[in-house]
């Protein structure tokens, strides 16, 4: 028997994130992102791939949609709980999309794993204790 896990804080991850167009393959440091934040947090995979007007547009339906994505995930072994195939933004604690994260710079990824520590309660990463002690002159 699994886990339950939707208890964890919900991390709305877009798909971008992970997959870099150019290249038809996983972006750098996507697996170990998604690792590292797999323990802390409930993954749910958006994606405008899956959407009515996507399905519309490829004839097909979006749970073939759904599927397709889940086995890209899968291909590249990035971990996640769900695909979101409602309407409308998904209910989340924490978004990660590509407007507010530069892929492959490492106070990005950080500041994601520091902000699901605390929510939990545990200690600050030592990056994180570091910026506090440093007040500017």
């Amino acid at each position: 028997m699994s886990e339950d896990r939707t208890s964890l804080p919900r991390v709305v991850i877009d798909s971008e994130v992970f997959f870099n167009v150019a290249v038809l393959g996983p972006r750098r440091f996507a697996r170990a992102f998604l690792q590292a934040i797999y323990p802390l947090a409930y993954i749910v995979v958006w994606s405008a791939e899956v959407s009515d007007e996507a399905a519309r547009l490829r004839r097909t339906t979006l749970p073939a949609l759904a599927r397709a994505l889940a086995q890209r995930l899968q291909e590249a072994r990035l971990p996640h709980d769900e695909i979101y195939t409602g309407r409308g933004k998904p209910r989340a604690t924490l978004y990660v999309d590509l407007d507010a994260f530069e892929w492959g710079r490492a106070r990005d990824y950080l500041k994601v794993i520091a902000r699901l520590r605390m929510i939990h309660g545990f200690m600050p990463l030592p990056c994180e204790r570091a910026k506090k002690k440093a007040k500017p002159s």
